[in-house]
């Protein structure tokens, strides 16, 4: 049987994954060759879809070099075992990172209080956690949230254990759990008035503007103890919409986001706004 031959990209994929320490993150492989020669039958040749370069990261915990056997596969992703390949491997070169950050652990309370109650204060034995994950990933990440079942919390004195869910992407977290101790209290309310709507994340630069000078600012009513009530300031609260995906168009509801920079750990308000969206145009 006649064999030919043809030139192919090469290209590259990392084996045992799992046999690395997911504290280390690894840089794009620099691969001695980028074009390899296949040889086979003309029915063979024309079944190769890719070759591939297959880098073993077992263990690995600093940059490294070594040989990377080549294999090519067909378009389901298939090994063909029937092409001859020049070279069989080629020399792999790849930075092994350890990028990381701490950021807090926020606990969040989900579904409704129980009647007449608001939380008066929480404490937890780990308020934060390394993360490791790429710098492009971490630099989107300022907290990891603790979601709380309300319906967990049946008494003033209440003990949890809550299971931490890294965010996506987060390959490694120094805390795995978290014991959170939560005190409830009697409900008080207090209402805050003309609370300016911010716009943000206006990457496309769309101009937007409101329907109506009620329409700029907003009331809100805050919930929580009395004691936390009289901590609570106005200027640590943040409304806001975001325009990341905003199209031009007029008569559009979008929603609101609420956000309050905590100065201390401990204690939550429930904020609600006196509506849950507005009338935006947007125009170009």
């Amino acid at each position: 049987m006649t064999k030919e031959a043809e030139k192919k990209e090469l290209s590259s994929d990392f084996i045992n994954m799992d046999k690395l320490n997911p504290k280390y993150v690894l840089g794009e492989p620099e691969l001695e060759l980028r074009e390899v020669s296949i040889r086979g039958s003309r029915e063979t040749l024309d079944q190769v879809a890719f070759v591939k370069a297959l880098i073993d990261v077992s263990g690995q915990t600093q940059n490294f070099e070594t040989d990377a056997q080549i294999v090519a596969y067909n378009q389901k992703g298939e090994k063909l075992d029937k092409v001859d390949i020049i070279p069989q491997t080629v020399k792999a070169k790849v930075a092994v990172n350890e990028t990381y950050k701490s950021v807090p652990i926020r606990p969040i309370f989900e579904g409704d209080m129980p009647p007449g109650k608001a939380v008066s204060q929480w404490k937890m034995d780990a308020e934060s956690i390394t993360i490791y994950a790429p710098k492009e990933i971490l630099d989107n990440i300022d907290e990891v949230r603790v979601p709380i079942p309300t319906s967990a919390l049946t008494s003033d004195t209440n003990k949890l254990s809550q299971t931490v869910s890294l965010p996506t992407g987060v390959r490694h977290g120094t805390v795995t759990k978290v014991n959170i101790e939560v005190q409830l209290g009697p409900v008080v309310s207090q209402k805050v008035d003309n609370v300016e709507i911010l716009f943000t994340s206006n990457v496309n630069d769309p101009k937007p503007s409101v329907n109506g000078l009620d329409q700029a600012v907003i009331s809100l009513e805050v919930f929580s103890t009395e004691e936390n009530i009289k901590e609570f300031k106005r200027e640590n609260l943040r409304v806001y919409i975001d325009l990341r995906n905003a199209v031009v168009g007029d008569g559009q509801q979008l929603p609101l986001f609420i956000e309050y920079n905590y100065p201390k750990s401990g204690v939550v308000y429930r904020i609600v706004p006196e509506k849950e969206t507005i009338t935006v145009d947007i125009i170009k």
